[in-house]
């Protein structure tokens, strides 16, 4: 997958790219392997996902940041240490993740960043987020 890495050089800032556009007829399709048989009978969980690991302070695993016509399912997000960013100064430090000591990842999803444009026409479906040290899925409405 691509990423964009600015110009201060640093790993953590490598973020990966969001896919291409697709068309109204045709829609960008990202689905993980167990896609069409991912989610429980009554639809309260998902079976056998792709898992994604976020990993060294990744700022985000996925981006749909200013994509159209893009369908994105079956998919786990999760990190390897159990750790937050939300416990700072209440939490125990080895609670909280710090850069170069936890593997982490911010944000699982990001929708919008800042000023950045948000999805449209994006279908989002049979995710399971969980253990993120911040935001599951960031940014506005789909």
């Amino acid at each position: 997958m691509p990423s964009f890495c600015p110009a201060s050089g640093v790993a953590t800032d490598c973020v990966p790219l969001p896919p291409p556009n697709g068309i109204a007829s045709a829609h960008t399709r990202i689905l993980g392997a167990n896609f069409g048989s991912c989610h429980t009978s009554n639809h309260t969980g998902t079976v056998n996902p792709t898992q994604l690991i976020g990993i060294n302070a990744a700022f985000w695993m996925f981006s749909l940041q200013g994509t159209n016509y893009v369908d994105f399912s079956c998919f786990d997000f999760s990190q390897p240490d159990q750790c937050t960013k939300a416990g700072s100064g209440i939490l125990p430090s080895s609670q909280v993740c710090s850069q170069g000591i936890n593997n982490y990842a911010d944000h699982g999803l990001m929708l919008t960043y800042q000023t950045s444009q948000g999805p449209s026409n994006v279908t989002v479906s049979d995710l399971s987020i969980h253990g993120l040290s911040d935001e599951a899925v960031t940014g506005g409405p789909l």
